[in-house]
């Protein structure tokens, strides 16, 4: 999988980039990624492997980035049939960490 940064980008901005990189989901989670300069190039090191198993991306997987300023980038993630990615959100996390529990409840008895 890919994971460098395009190079019309680099060239436009790649200057005022620092590492680590903020990458923020619609959930409201914030995922910190390493970035590497080499080449007139800018690459996702340390955090990029952790935020891309987190979302299970795969081939396929598109993801659109939002350059806030100051290494700080709002991601969409859109699955293989290019339908935005449900991340689930912390109070979403809840209802069906309840709705598991409740599940299994139920089977128990």
């Amino acid at each position: 999988m890919v994971k460098g940064i395009h190079k019309k980008f680099v060239k436009n901005h790649g200057n005022g980039m620092s590492s680590p990189a903020m990458f923020s989901v619609p959930s409201g989670e914030v995922w910190k990624v390493e970035l590497t300069k080499c080449d007139g190039k800018i690459w996702c090191e340390n955090g990029w492997l952790e935020f891309s198993n987190h979302y299970s991306l795969y081939i396929g997987h598109l993801l659109v980035f939002r350059y806030d300023g100051k290494s700080n980038f709002h991601v969409i993630i859109f699955d293989r049939t290019a339908k935005r990615y449900n991340i689930p959100t912390p109070a979403r996390n809840r209802e069906r960490n309840r709705n598991c529990l409740a599940l299994a409840l139920s089977l128990i008895r």
